[in-house]
């Protein structure tokens, strides 16, 4: 009897320890309780990255596409890297950035004497009134604009983005928007870096040529009646006022504090908006080969102003534009020019 009851207990621990055994490969089975290896932590915790944020870049690398909120509070959906923009003024701050646009406005536009031959070469006109079926037949992928009156045919041919003319403070702001449009926010940066390189040592030359209390005005004549303009018209306004920080005389400095950029004036009240360096356009005469109008140049109130004050007249085209380019080759004439005069008093 006793070995009997010895026997029963071995049989009833034999079968405790089998199922035992069975519930262990079962758990096992079931639920993946390792932990991760040390090398798995480290390299985590190195690159930061989680299932998620990977998942985000790769979708990031595929996406051909993005949301662009405009000026206006739209939102476009536009290229990631557009390949075929068409513009009508923005000819310039797209060159700087690496995009050759495959249409743009010649008149005012791919006329500007400061882009370089090569760069513009190719780009069609797309007519100064814009013509919609030129635009349509050039596909664009991209249309940027100045013009709010256009903007709603343009964007049934391609998105497009409206910037008119004005909407940023500096030309820094504006390459960078457009930096943040074509994707290229870095080739935006490097150029405002170089070109401040290019700022500072203009300033260095003109130390101690410029008088602290001397003033710099621009003025343009045409039919009959003068124009004075402020720092953000175009006209070099930018680079004398904004980069050189010459001074405005006071009447034009008035003007500019009201909320204008250019006025229009007589000839007999330029005297009142006169400076120490006057900048002086004459589209009329210089389509005519000429300097200045003759009865600019018969006016006594001219020739009394010319022997006050320094005026340069130069060549309208080349004060006209206030893209990149323009005021790189504006900076080196403006400081070419008060170095010149300078020079001649010593």
């Amino acid at each position: 009897m006793k070995e009997f009851k010895i026997s029963k207990m071995l049989v009833v621990l034999c079968l405790a320890l089998m199922i035992s055994i069975l519930s262990a490969c079962s758990d096992t089975g079931e639920e993946n309780t390792e932990e991760p290896s040390v090398s798995e932590e480290t390299s985590n915790a190195e690159t930061g990255n989680t299932d998620d944020e990977e998942a985000k870049e790769e979708e990031q690398q595929e996406a051909t596409t993005k949301m662009y909120t405009t000026l206006q509070g739209e939102e476009v959906e536009i290229p990631v890297n557009p390949q075929r923009v068409v513009t009508d003024f923005s000819v310039g701050a797209l060159l700087k950035l690496g995009i050759k646009p495959v249409g743009a406005v010649q008149e005012y536009g791919l006329d500007n004497p400061h882009f370089p031959a090569e760069e513009i070469e190719g780009i069609e006109d797309i007519g100064s009134s814009i013509s919609l079926e030129k635009v349509t037949s050039l596909n664009p992928d991209l249309i940027i604009t100045i013009s709010p009156d256009q903007y709603e045919s343009l964007s049934k041919i391609a998105p497009t983005i409206l910037i008119p003319y004005g909407s940023y403070d500096n030309f820094e702001d504006e390459l960078l928007a457009y930096g943040e449009i074509v994707n290229k926010t870095e080739e935006a940066e490097a150029w405002i870096a170089d070109f401040k390189v290019k700022i500072s040592e203009a300033k260095q030359k003109l130390e101690g040529v410029i008088g602290e209390d001397e003033t710099a005005g621009i003025y343009q004549y045409y039919e009959k009646a003068f124009y004075v303009y402020g720092n953000k018209f175009g006209r070099g306004g930018p680079v004398i006022y904004d980069l050189l920080g010459l001074k405005m005389p006071d009447k034009i400095q008035e003007m500019v504090d009201g909320g204008e950029q250019w006025g229009n004036i007589s000839l007999e009240v330029l005297p009142e908006y006169a400076a120490d360096h006057m900048f002086l356009t004459d589209n009329a005469a210089a389509e005519n080969g000429m300097m200045l109008s003759q009865e600019v140049l018969d006016s006594s109130i001219y020739q009394n102003l010319a022997k006050e004050n320094e005026v340069y007249v130069v060549d309208p085209d080349r004060m006209w534009y206030d893209d990149p380019y323009a005021i790189e080759g504006q900076l080196e004439d403006v400081v070419e020019l008060l170095l010149a005069v300078n020079s001649s008093k010593e």
